[in-house]
């Protein structure tokens, strides 16, 4: 968490694009602002990922006026796995919402707790308080990831998800996806040095992980 709130300025530029629909209920914007992640690691991120976008939703009779004393709570809901307009930072290389590398979760996660960081900082620059995040499947538990690394008060409520995704991935629903022996070829082509530092990482509570039965030997 102090390494987080370092890494994320407090006035981390935000853009309000335009505003979308206006009723007698609420006004919806869209905005949208360049990863801090991109700041670090450009050479990991794709350029079509560089830029985040989001849509604010309020109600039509809130102020304008971020000096108005006025309560103005917001929830902030992290996008699920496909959700419908991931195609504005997807790889063009890159079918639809799947992923072309294992590493590009961790890419992926990294970008999301830095970019909820920095809309927690425009929230409350806006005067958006008191705050919370939720998501649905992924996005809860990437909502989870950026809560706890915010410093402040604030409210998570992650919806059909769990403190990890691993299980989905080596005994769940997309267990049949991923190219295990691909991945072994490459983890034994590391140095010995580098798996171990590798496996020092690794606090999985799968029983199997821990007793060293990989995955792919079932098959």
């Amino acid at each position: 968490r102090e390494t987080c709130t370092k890494l994320v300025r407090p006035d981390h530029p935000i853009y309000i694009s335009r505003k979308i629909e206006q009723t007698d209920s609420y006004r919806l914007y869209e905005g949208h602002f360049y990863s801090p992640l991109v700041d670090y690691l450009s050479e990991l991120i794709p350029k079509e990922s560089h830029v985040a976008h989001f849509q604010l939703i309020v109600p039509s009779y809130w102020e304008n006026d971020p000096s108005s004393k006025q309560v103005r709570p917001l929830c902030v809901q992290i996008a699920g796995t496909g959700d419908h307009v991931y195609g504005l930072r997807k790889p063009n290389n890159q079918s639809r919402s799947q992923l072309n590398n294992v590493s590009d979760i961790f890419i992926m996660g990294g970008c999301l707790i830095l970019e909820s960081l920095a809309l927690f900082h425009w929230c409350k620059r806006m005067k958006f308080y008191p705050l919370c995040v939720t998501g649905i499947s992924m996005g809860g538990h990437n909502a989870s990831l950026a809560a706890t690394n915010w410093h402040e008060p604030i409210g998570i409520v992650p919806c059909l998800s769990w403190t990890t995704a691993s299980c989905v991935f080596t005994q769940g629903v997309m267990s049949g996806s991923i190219p295990w022996k691909m991945l072994e070829t490459q983890y034994l082509s590391y140095p010995d040095r580098d798996r171990t530092e590798l496996r020092e990482l690794l606090n999985s509570p799968e029983e199997y992980v821990k007793n060293h039965y990989y995955y792919w030997d079932r098959y």
